[in-house]
């Protein structure tokens, strides 16, 4: 059902872009903050900045924690322009993220850190839906160096671009 949801939301979004009568020009932002969630750009905040050329860099980080536990996250992405319309950017991307939890047991007084480093790269898709607030959508080879596991993984990111 979530899937069915998240498809739905999705198409809604991409009609909406698509059914814009004041179309924005992407490359005239130079910077974006918002959220981003993937396996090789990290979850949380993010900020990116679009070079004059083809090239993007984005850095996220996230920070979670409960009584007990606490996890946090850094990834860097790197992206380059393939195409550009007036409102659409099809990039291919590239990134590193580090993913740390460490868990305390407090019935033995002892903390557990587990760590994963994710790389890989892909392709996406960033389109302005609102003005300047853009999504980008990518799909990742993503490879899980602690695993040593390869996966086709989703991530995308809804920023404010200036």
């Amino acid at each position: 059902m979530r899937t069915l949801i998240a498809t739905c939301a999705l198409v809604l979004l991409l009609a909406a872009a698509a059914a814009r009568a004041d179309e924005i020009d992407p490359t005239r932002f130079e910077q974006g903050i918002g959220f981003a969630a993937g396996a090789i750009s990290g979850s949380g905040l993010s900020y990116i900045y679009h070079s004059d050329g083809p090239l993007s860099y984005q850095f996220t980080g996230g920070l979670w924690k409960n009584r007990d536990d606490l996890s946090y996250d850094a990834g860097f992405l790197l992206r380059r322009s393939v195409h550009e319309t007036r409102n659409t950017r099809l990039y291919l991307a590239a990134g590193l993220a580090l993913y740390e939890e460490r868990t305390k047991d407090a019935a033995v007084d002892k903390t557990t850190v587990d760590t994963h480093w994710n790389t890989g790269a892909g392709l996406g898709l960033q389109f302005f839906v609102w003005g300047c607030v853009g999504v980008s959508l990518d799909g990742d080879f993503t490879f899980f160096l602690n695993d040593d596991k390869i996966w086709f993984m989703p991530q995308a990111a809804f920023q404010y671009h200036f």
